[in-house]
């Protein structure tokens, strides 16, 4: 879940200068899962069903080649590579976060895998794991995920001394264990 892929990414780079770096992981972290927002927020200004949605729009082309650009595990060592050279952290962290989202994603999408090796192969890995797809797995992996998030959190609240940066890591793991509840119970 995107929340997983925020949390997983501001916890990978606290041992690298983490505070400063970051909103450029919140934003890494976000930017492989961005065209999904776009497409759902579309399809519901259309106000197509979810039929229509997971089972036409989601593989056209106009949807699938943004998220092959964006869920580029290539694209992403080069950035990180380039962020290196150049000695500028907010951009090897904001790699660093889109990486790890785009590693998690490859292992746990099954049929609805992301092009991520775009654009030098269109090939989809089809993890035996799905994180949403009870028919795969989902069901245990949905409690293993629940637990490390809450573990990220922890680890932020951790490193954060103020009471404010730990309310807000407090609220995001509210948000963390309530959002979840209310999209599978709906």
């Amino acid at each position: 879940m995107t929340q997983t892929h925020l949390l997983m990414g501001s916890a990978a780079i606290l041992p690298f200068r983490g505070k400063a770096l970051a909103p450029a992981a919140l934003v890494g972290a976000a930017l492989p899962d961005l065209p999904m927002y776009i497409f759902v927020l579309v399809a519901r200004i259309m106000d197509w069903s979810r039929q229509e949605m997971w089972r036409d729009y989601y593989w056209r082309d106009e949807l699938q080649i943004p998220m092959g650009w964006v869920n580029s595990i290539p694209i992403y060592a080069a950035i990180f590579a380039l962020g290196l050279a150049l000695k500028r952290p907010w951009i090897w962290g904001l790699a660093l976060a889109a990486l790890l989202h785009c590693v998690t994603d490859l292992l746990l999408h099954h049929h609805d895998g992301h092009m991520h090796f775009y654009p030098f192969s269109d090939f989809r890995f089809e993890s035996p794991i799905s994180y949403w797809d009870d028919r795969h797995h989902a069901n245990w992996w949905r409690p293993i995920e629940l637990v490390m998030g809450l573990g990220f959190c922890v680890l932020l609240a951790r490193r954060y001394r103020r009471w404010w940066q730990r309310g807000l890591v407090a609220l995001a793991g509210l948000f963390y264990v309530v959002l979840p509840l209310l999209w599978f119970w709906h």
